[in-house]
């Protein structure tokens, strides 16, 4: 792609790339000088072959290219030398890091922008702050023992993960669960679990959860998958309140990823607490391939993607596991807020 003279590569299995050879020749409107730091082409240009950048690189190259499309000259200059910064030492990293979230200015936008709108949305006060440090100790360790689980039981959505994610972020709050913002790409943001609720499980889900809207993201910078118009609401099997198409099929997706992810460790250790936890999601995953496929307006591969989730339904289906599983049974929801929910991955057990 190229955006506002920036070659950018969005791929699955890559993250973005910035081209020194046009990373000088930016399309500033004429008024505004066409190159307004030329630190920035020189950090580029040191940069090298490093394959992925920091999630604050990503948010100051939007940054930039908003204020370059506002035409305005000091915050381009600004958001620059921002970019310029962000390039210097070391960009490649092998493994996930664990933090708590901080105050960098572009870790406050993305963080406030997000509980704004999870307060319009449920009406209720969003919050997210830092962990305290004992906490952040024990979730970290949570955290970490979640995504070694990933890694022993299903290496290939681990390969994925650390592929897409560089950083994951903890904070203590309410309303926002987690979140994941394309203008911090590499980095997911998790709130920490309820003191009822197992972490690890929690951790599993989550990472998933967050990585899969990653994933998603990407595929949707190359084509939309989804063509309905935005203004049009429906059921989500996520949410509440009702969602634009193209919300849906994220939520979708992501159910039918946290369903790999609990069928492939389940198969793995026969513990039936992933069971559980399958049928929960999976539970979701067919509330929402309903609703796309009842309502769905998709490209090509925005279908194929939905022939491959039912797919994983037909053979969850048929997995041994619930010809005496108690469906009967009430339990919590697995995030610790209300109850769990089998009723449509029961009907479709019965197809």
């Amino acid at each position: 792609l190229m955006v506002d003279g920036l070659m950018v590569c969005w791929i699955p299995t890559s993250t973005i790339r910035f081209s020194a050879e046009t990373s000088t020749a930016f399309n500033f409107p004429p008024q505004l000088p066409r190159t307004p730091d030329p630190t920035l082409a020189l950090a580029i240009e040191a940069a090298g072959e490093a394959t992925r950048f920091r999630p604050e690189t990503h948010f100051y190259h939007n940054k930039l290219i908003s204020t370059m499309r506002d035409q305005d000259q000091y915050a381009a200059g600004m958001a620059c030398q921002n970019l310029a910064r962000s390039l210097i030492g070391p960009n490649d990293c092998n493994d996930v890091s664990i933090a708590n979230i901080g105050a960098a200015d572009w870790e406050m936008e993305i963080l406030g922008r997000a509980i704004e709108i999870a307060s319009a949305e449920t009406g209720g006060t969003a919050r997210a702050v830092p962990l305290a440090s004992d906490a952040f100790i024990e979730q970290s360790a949570n955290l970490r023992a979640g995504l070694n689980t990933i890694r022993q039981h299903f290496l290939p959505m681990y390969s994925e993960l650390t592929t897409l994610v560089q950083s994951i972020k903890l904070f203590e709050g309410k309303i926002t669960q987690g979140l994941t913002d394309t203008r911090t790409f590499g980095e997911i943001y998790v709130r920490a679990p309820r003191q009822c609720v197992d972490p690890v499980p929690y951790y599993v889900e989550h990472a998933v959860h967050e990585t899969a809207h990653t994933y998603l993201n990407c595929l949707m910078a190359g084509d939309p998958l989804v063509l309905n118009e935005v203004d049009e609401k429906y059921a989500s099997p996520l949410r509440k309140d009702l969602r634009p198409m193209y919300a849906v099929y994220h939520a979708t997706f992501v159910a039918a990823r946290m369903a790999l992810t609990f069928k492939t460790i389940f198969e793995s250790t026969g513990d039936r607490q992933w069971a559980k936890l399958l049928a929960e999601v999976s539970d979701e995953t067919v509330r929402g391939i309903y609703t796309i496929s009842k309502s769905g307006i998709l490209t090509l591969r925005g279908q194929a993607i939905v022939t491959e989730i039912n797919k994983l339904l037909n053979y969850i289906a048929d997995m041994p596991i619930w010809r005496d599983f108690d469906f009967k049974e009430t339990r919590p929801h697995r995030c610790g807020a209300g109850i769990a929910q089998h009723s449509s991955f029961q009907a479709f057990l019965k197809r």
